[in-house]
């Protein structure tokens, strides 16, 4: 139950704060509190942090932010109970947490090991708002070198009526990382919350032990608890716990088929005393039908120290056999004097979706609604699911809502939001679609109003009320998801009960024809080569994308040395396949170069730009010998040219003058020399020269000089 549900609230209201004076514990661990009515008790001094940059934006209603990072100046973790936290995360309902927990009235008692959240602090656990028209609600932090300050300040109480907010209250919580001790100061308090649920307390991480100085209980202004460390302690327990599968809280994923999935784990030591090797983690793969394809396990043969962890991958793979939805369960066995074995396993949700089809559903759920469905008293709140394609890019065909009841013809909204908000989280709004006419008992399948392509990440998919009454189906039956939000005025937050409940929230996407075109490889020149003429440049070109392509220009650049840019005028390029292109430009280069030299493709919307351009290493060196550009280089003529194997070499000679007869490479060595050549023409014979451009010289009265391609 909780307050945005179609559900009975109960309603026990006090008419005035009461004024404490007490002290308690010590808890299971040795944890004992003071209040600042008590004769030794703390003495209320506030800490104004307000000046402080480090604003906390985006807590909403029954939301939290996090992670914040612990560490400063060296110390970089805070022991609660018998282990240490790096990280914590700030609750809308004035708590902080050491694991990402979403608490939402009616809260839990403290403690309480049945309700699955746990590992926090409760400030002034009550139903509060950072949201509705006008809302003063701030809230800061501030980690220093001994401390960290976590301030309330001017937060309501949730109203079911206009402006949806009533009442304020200003407190803090103080975390001291020298004495281990938390200090809790109400500066004000007015106005109350609906039902009285109301709770200050500790938690530790398993959820059986923790202290509660007061519920149902105002606190009055002025007031602080203060929680002391033991100074020793007779709780020592053993407790190994399985962390994660594949990813940090074990959120399902899309997973391609056919392909082989890597199965990955963390495991940690959740006690305050090390755990002796050996000891054991077992990793399980079943369906739907609870036929399993994967039992593998690893054994630990080293001491895994208080606090510590490890990440390791199980030795079999997991071979797809077929699409459906797979359970993925790690568990730690051989723990000695495992004081807590609900922790000893945890499972993950996959789900295999056959990428060779054109289009794809991409679904949590079992499709089979679980009554009841989920619904909001005010008919404005929100619930959403993140979904990770199995396969890049894909295009957005539909989301789709299971409406399981909807008494008040309210119509609903339907949103798609990007994953570029910060650590991942919901960002801009891609899409919205108001839905009029709504189908019951079934999936309602909207259309984008907009061409939507997801080229890396996700999505999220929000289903909005618009009206009362409307009711989207859940899913209760393992395995679950842990990717289901919910949101109030477009503020997301992980859903209170992520960790039980699945929506029938769905996505169908289909695979988008991309344009990709790129240089594979230079076939010519070779890399690391020393050029010494002009050279024909070959390459490669691979059409990576999903549809023929034919219309894209080529370029090389030599480096130091100007652009060549020419168009491709050869055939289509089907699919995969992969074509060989030389330019008509040779190169070459004006002065000697050395360095990268690289060939690319350039196309009006390719999909990836890395794979368009090859490199290689080039040396270049020229001569000063050039051919004549006057009027005599038009008296000598070299047929053919290029020459294969002899050509006839004529030049103006009407008086048969004696002339000299050189051939010379670029760099100006005299490869071949005839003397006293008296006539008008001389053979050329290329034996014994490679393959290049040469320097054709016949010096007499006159000098003619000519360029010869030798092939």
């Amino acid at each position: 139950m909780m307050k945005k549900y179609l559900l009975l609230s109960i309603y026990i209201l006090f008419s005035a704060p009461l004024l404490f004076g007490g002290s308690g514990g010590p808890d299971k661990f040795g944890y004992t509190w003071k209040d600042s009515n008590e004769p030794g008790g703390p003495v209320f001094s506030w800490v104004d942090i307000t000046t402080n940059d480090r604003k906390v934006w985006g807590l909403g209603d029954d939301n939290m932010r996090g992670p914040f990072n612990i560490a400063n100046a060296g110390n970089d973790f805070f022991t609660f109970y018998w282990y240490q936290v790096d990280k914590f995360w700030i609750g809308s309902n004035g708590y902080i947490s050491f694991g990402n927990i979403n608490l939402s009235s009616p809260f839990p008692n403290i403690p309480d090991s049945t309700d699955q959240r746990h590992n926090f602090i409760a400030g002034l656990l009550a139903d509060l708002t950072f949201s509705g028209p006008g809302n003063p609600a701030e809230c800061y932090y501030k980690v220093n070198t001994d401390s960290i300050i976590v301030s309330f300040i001017n937060v309501p109480f949730y109203s079911q009526y206009y402006p949806s907010w009533t009442g304020s209250n200003t407190f803090q919580i103080i975390l001291n990382k020298v004495d281990k001790s938390i200090t809790i100061n109400f500066a004000s308090q007015s106005g109350t919350t609906l039902s009285g649920d109301i709770r200050t307390g500790i938690e530790n991480i398993t959820g059986n032990i923790g202290l509660q100085p007061f519920a149902y209980t105002y606190p009055t202004a002025g007031y602080s608890i203060r929680y002391e460390y033991p100074s020793n302690t007779n709780y020592f327990v053993a407790d190994g716990a399985a962390l994660w599968n594949t990813n940090d809280g074990s959120r399902g994923l899309f997973l391609p088929y056919p392909s082989t999935f890597n199965l990955k784990a963390k495991i940690g030591n959740t006690g305050n005393l090390n755990i002796p090797p050996p000891f054991y983690a077992y990793g399980m793969v079943k369906n739907q039908s609870n036929n399993y394809f994967i039992n593998s396990q690893v054994i630990f043969n080293d001491t895994l120290q208080v606090g510590k962890d490890t990440i390791f991958n199980y030795p079999v793979n997991f071979n797809i056999p077929s699409t459906g939805t797979y359970t993925y369960i790690t568990r730690l066995a051989g723990v000695t004097g495992d004081a807590v074995n609900t922790n000893d396993s945890i499972m993950q949700e996959l789900v295999a979706i056959d990428t060779s089809s054109s289009v794809m559903m991409l679904n949590f759920s079992d499709n089979i609604p679980d009554w009841p469905g989920i619904s909001w008293v005010d008919g404005t709140g929100g619930l959403g699911v993140y979904f990770i394609p199995p396969t890049y890019p894909v295009k957005i065909n539909a989301t789709r809502f299971y409406i399981e009841d909807n008494p008040n013809n309210a119509k609903f909204i339907a949103k798609i939001l990007d994953d570029d908000g910060p650590n991942g989280t919901p960002g801009t709004l891609l899409d919205s679609v108001f839905v009029s006419n709504v189908f019951v008992g079934g999936y309602n399948n909207v259309q984008p109003s907009k061409n939507i392509v997801i080229y890396n990440g996700g999505v999220y998919v929000g289903w909005e009320m618009y009206g009362t009454g409307i009711t989207l189906a859940k899913d209760i039956n393992p395995p679950i998801s842990y990717r289901t939000y919910e949101f109030i005025n477009n503020i997301w937050s992980e859903y209170r009960t992520s960790q039980s409940e699945d929506f029938l929230i769905g996505l169908t996407i289909q695979k988008h024809h991309i344009e990709d075109i790129g240089v594979s490889s230079i076939v010519s020149p070779l890399n690391n080569a020393t050029l010494y003429s002009p050279t024909p440049v070959t390459v490669w070109i691979k059409n990576f994308g999903q549809q023929v392509e034919s219309n894209f220009t080529v370029s090389y650049k030599m480096w130091g040395q100007n652009t060549v840019t020419e168009t491709y005028n050869g055939g289509p390029i089907n699919i995969g396949d992969s074509v060989m292109f030389t330019f008509n430009n040779l190169l070459f280069a004006s002065s000697g170069v050395a360095g990268p030299f690289s060939v690319w493709t350039t196309k009006a919307n390719d999909y990836d730009v890395h794979n368009d351009t090859a490199y290689i290493n080039l040396s270049i060196f020229t001569t000063n010998i050039t051919e004549e550009t006057n009027e005599l280089s038009y008296n000598i003529q070299i047929k053919p040219n290029p020459v294969s194997s002899k050509a006839i070499v004529k030049f103006y000679n009407p008086y048969n003058k004696p002339y000299q007869f050189t051939v010379m490479d670029i760099t100006g060595r005299i490869l071949i020399k005839e003397n006293n050549i008296t006539g008008d023409k001389v053979v050329f014979d290329r034996t014994g020269l490679t393959t290049g451009i040469y320097l054709i010289e016949l010096k007499g009265d006159k000098r003619y000089v000519k360029k010869v391609i030798v092939e």
